[in-house]
């Protein structure tokens, strides 16, 4: 033992010593019991911030981000109609140390771009096909853009577009992470396309099984949505 240490074990032991019988059980009791939970206490992880690259590769086997790139200065021209172009790039990669994923590029992937207009899609370029499997599963990732609240109707057609793309693929499409200030603007949307709020739970589900699962960035707004094409709203 240290000759510092040791002369500290001598005062803290002549203290001690001086304290009553019934003071110094006392002290044991909460000595021992302070040394435990020290040694039994939890070790802390590093935080995964939420949406991020990490967060994603612990939560999905895929992630699909979609973002917006204006072309306000494309087709300008005097007497032209079809400007300005809102174009929306559609991205995918796939989470590393998936088993079945080994052999795959982790870098992210160019899949289409959409273009619009006012609202409505006006062109298509696609660059490659999804290569998703049934037993995985996957999220839409909406890219924060100061202007996504102006072009809500864009990003949602080409939501419902990708959707049907992702159900062709029979993967499962676990959520759709969209901005939590134009959460309500995306939820309204959606049903110009049939998409309504889940509230009950039909058997074999209604029309056709192909749901939403739309939740907020950040957390705190989710809901679920379902495709009925029947009327019977």
């Amino acid at each position: 033992m240290a000759p510092l240490t040791r002369e500290l074990s001598i005062v803290k032991t002549s203290q001690t010593a001086r304290l009553s019988p019934t003071i110094r059980k006392i002290v044991t009791v909460f000595s021992f019991a302070f040394l435990m939970s020290a040694w039994c206490a939890p070790v802390t992880a590093d935080r995964i911030v939420p949406f991020s690259d990490n967060w994603f590769n612990r939560q999905y086997d895929w992630v699909i981000y979609m973002g917006l790139s204006p072309m306000n200065k494309y087709l300008q021209y005097p007497g032209s109609t079809m400007t300005p172009i809102m174009r929306i790039p559609i991205e995918y990669r796939y989470a590393p140390n998936r088993p079945n994923r080994k052999n795959y590029p982790l870098e992210k992937q160019k899949y289409e771009e959409l273009w619009y207009h006012d609202g409505k899609a006006v062109g298509c370029k696609r660059y490659s096909f999804l290569n998703l499997s049934s037993q995985e599963q996957g999220a839409v990732y909406i890219v924060p853009n100061p202007n996504n609240g102006d072009s809500v109707r864009e990003l949602t057609n080409a939501l419902v577009r990708l959707v049907l793309d992702v159900y062709a693929q029979k993967t499962i499409l676990a959520s759709i992470i969209v901005p939590k200030e134009y959460f309500e603007s995306f939820a309204s949307t959606l049903a110009q396309y049939n998409f309504f709020k889940l509230t009950v739970v039909y058997p074999g589900g209604p029309g056709n099984n192909m749901s939403i699962h739309l939740t907020s960035e950040p957390f705190g707004t989710e809901r679920y949505f379902y495709y009925d094409d029947t009327g019977r709203r």
